[in-house]
Parts: C-alpha cells; structure tokens; sequence
C-alpha cells in the first residue's frame, strides 16, 4: 500500500473492506474524532460524491488520524518541528477534536504542555509569524484563531515545501584569515 492511500474496514450491520484515497481517509478520520460534529464544507462534500466508493478524488480536507491519537503523535506524524508548524498542527488537532472552527490562545498554551513540547518564549511572536505564513488568520473573536487552507496544506504535506525553502536565518559573511608570515 502506498503512502497516499488508506485501508478502511467496517464492521457491522454493513461491512465494508476497501482501499480509499488519503484525502478520504482524512475527511472519514476528521468526522470520527470529532463525533461526527465536524464541518465538512460543501466543496469537499461534493468532491466526495463524485469520487464515489472508491473516493480517489484530490480534494483538500481536514488532516486527522484515525484511532486514539495523543497531541504529541499528532505534532510528530506531522514533522512539526518548528514552532510556527507546532502552532498549526496544535490548532488543527483542537479544531478536529472539538469539532470547532477556531481554537483559542489558551488551548495553544495548553497543547505546548499536553504534547510535552517545549513553550515559546514568546508566543505574541511566534503567533504573529504563524498568521504572516498564512497558515492561521484570527478569528471573530479576541484571542481566537483557525488554521487557513494554506495551513491545511503545509500540515498535510508535513511542512516539506516550507521546511526545504528556509534560509536558517541570518548569515555572516566569511573572512578570510591571513596567512601567517614566514
């Protein structure tokens, strides 16, 4: 099996055995955490009726897990290891959990603690940075927040394009020593 598709087994009064796309998998993953409260909007809900059973459609959908999965498993199985790409996938792993479409400042400073990752020093910053990338824009409210589609798609793509394109911050030139005299 590949890596961009998933196997789905159903049992019970219908049983159902079959391989399906990843964007499936994550919209199919996405409504399971969230109890069947989450949002799927009518663009991926279409997508899903024309991809039919098969579900082999490249739609954008919510990246979730199936199963039990803790925040830190999230942010890992995600390679979020930057705090801006910690943010996202702490925002969306409330978002899909909660069913919501924001998730809060304290939430975020909750999820540095539950997933056992280290806090940042400031997080006004970092925030700040997060919303600049497009990942996250702010929400109605003060202190409230959701992960953009642009934020969906780094997450989903586990951060590589973002992660291949950064510079390593600020560079010194190179001098050049002198040579010792003889």
């Amino acid at each position: 099996m590949s890596d961009t598709e998933y196997s789905l087994k159903l049992i019970g009064p219908v049983n159902i055995d079959r391989k399906i796309s990843k964007e499936l998998g994550d919209r199919v993953a996405m409504l399971i955490i969230s109890d069947g409260k989450a949002n799927v909007d009518a663009d991926a809900e279409s997508k899903l009726r024309k991809d039919g059973p098969g579900g082999a459609g490249q739609g954008s959908g919510k990246s979730a897990t199936v199963g039990k999965t803790s925040l830190r498993e999230y942010i890992n199985s995600h390679s979020a290891k930057k705090i801006p790409q910690q943010i996202v996938a702490i925002g969306s792993y409330y978002q899909a959990k909660n069913g919501a479409e924001t998730f809060t400042r304290e939430q975020l400073d909750n999820g540095f603690q539950a997933g056992k990752v280290p806090s940042p020093r400031n997080i006004n910053r970092d925030i700040a940075t997060t919303i600049s990338r497009g990942w996250i824009a702010e929400g109605d409210e003060d202190d409230q927040y959701y992960v953009t589609e642009t934020g969906e798609t780094a997450l989903t793509g586990n951060f590589a394009k973002e992660v291949a394109n950064t510079g390593g911050g600020r560079r010194r030139k190179r001098r050049n020593k002198k040579a010792p005299k003889k």
